[in-house]
């Protein structure tokens, strides 16, 4: 099997895919999702980095992705939805890797996970 990958620096390139690996990656994405389930202070820690790595980086589909991890593990997409009273597919394009959600729906659902935004001084030296 082969995937186009796009990448930043040299426009677009191919890759073959290994199914062995494909597998290995499934088995520990669940592993890291059932580890992020199994305590809040798993996935506000994860949260905490994801932000800094935001602020760092810009990247904001990766960011996605870590607050995409961290609803699947706190009860998953359909759950939250209900909490928020919105359509699951807002959410789930809000939080696809070519979302671009408004800064208050990431706040409603950093909230309805049982955490909030924070802002604090940058440190100068």
């Amino acid at each position: 099997m082969t995937v186009r990958i796009k990448n930043d620096i040299s426009g677009v390139k191919f890759a073959k895919i290994n199914h062995a690996k494909l597998a290995t990656y499934r088995n520990a994405r669940e592993a890291f999702l059932e580890k992020l389930s199994r305590s809040k202070k798993n996935r506000d820690l994860y949260l905490k980095v994801a932000i800094e790595d935001f602020e760092q980086e810009k990247n904001l589909p990766a960011f996605l992705l870590a607050l995409r991890n961290i609803v699947t593990a706190g009860g998953g997409v359909q759950d939250l939805a209900q909490k928020l009273k919105l359509n699951r597919q807002t959410i789930y394009k809000a939080l696809s890797p070519k979302g671009n959600p408004s800064f208050a729906l990431v706040d409603v659902i950093i909230n309805a996970l049982g955490m909030r935004l924070a802002v604090r001084a940058r440190k100068y030296s």
